[in-house]
């Protein structure tokens, strides 16, 4: 009689905690409908906009950033990125899903962003931008001072030029 009373219970909590995970979009629930505008079918590109969010863009998972990136080129998006190297002075740094070179892009903080957190390697952030192509026309009109070679020789395609990095622990958003 125990043992069915606690397997009730224990169904009962579980079924609890994934219907408010799948709610959030944090796990277990079908996001495919926030997927980037270019992906196509099978896994979820993005996690869905915050509503709410005080930022007012859509946050975006970062292995699905550096998978589709041209899914989010130009496009305002938050994104959870852990410093994974200091660049151009802390004015840039590399971020990744893996904290490795797979799917590794940069991050270049715009002159006049908010910055609410030091950067420094390993710090987790939360970084508000458009991802934009690299390239020095696009960085230049991006409004950024930095080229293409002060970023130590970062070959990747594409760049987030930050207007804003923040602290995930902040109580404000």
């Amino acid at each position: 009689m125990q043992r069915t009373a606690r397997a009730i219970t224990t169904l009962t909590v579980s079924a609890f905690l994934l219907a408010a995970c799948a709610a959030t979009g944090t796990g277990g629930g079908d996001t495919s409908t926030s997927a980037s505008p270019a992906s196509s079918g099978g896994a979820t590109a993005s996690m869905p906009a915050a509503s709410g969010d005080a930022t007012g863009v859509q946050r975006v998972d970062i292995g699905a950033l550096a998978a589709d990136p041209e899914g989010f080129a130009n496009q305002r998006v938050t994104v959870l990125a852990r410093v994974d190297q200091l660049l151009v002075d802390g004015a840039a740094f590399l971020t990744s899903p893996s904290a490795s070179e797979e799917g590794q892009f940069a991050v270049v903080i715009k002159p006049d962003a908010t910055v609410d957190k030091d950067l420094r390697e390993g710090a987790v952030v939360w970084v508000d931008g458009t991802l934009v192509g690299f390239t020095a026309d696009q960085l230049s009109q991006a409004g950024l001072d930095v080229t293409p070679d002060q970023l130590s020789g970062f070959d990747g395609e594409w760049v987030l030029v930050a207007d804003a990095i923040r602290d995930p622990l902040a109580t404000d958003g």
